[in-house]
């Protein structure tokens, strides 16, 4: 699976976890809906017939978010002064330190 976002070939999990994210968060992007984030995986299986490891999917997410955060705090572009971009992602990353699907 290709991640045209960062231009590299990737696991299709990880691809899954992160999409799932992008379908299946609040419109300020710091929480996920997690209703939203099963239907969005209830209709991957049933277009594709592929079996989805539910329990991979928030840490997939997490690692995803962890890797966001650190570019942008080692970002020497614009995303380096983006403090908004930055604390969406690390409430994020916590607000699923618990959670499952």
């Amino acid at each position: 699976m290709i991640d045209w976002d960062e231009l590299r070939i990737d696991f299709p999990e990880r691809e899954l976890a992160w999409a799932t994210r992008e379908m299946s968060k609040n419109p300020a992007g710091d929480t996920l809906l997690h209703d939203r984030a099963h239907d969005f995986l209830d209709v991957y299986v049933q277009g594709t017939g592929r079996t989805v490891d539910r329990s991979t999917v928030i840490p997939l997410i997490r690692d995803g978010l962890r890797t966001e955060i650190c570019r942008a705090c080692t970002d020497q572009g614009e995303k380096a002064n983006d403090n908004g971009y930055t604390e969406t992602q690390i409430k994020a990353f916590w607000a699923m330190r618990d959670a499952a699907l």
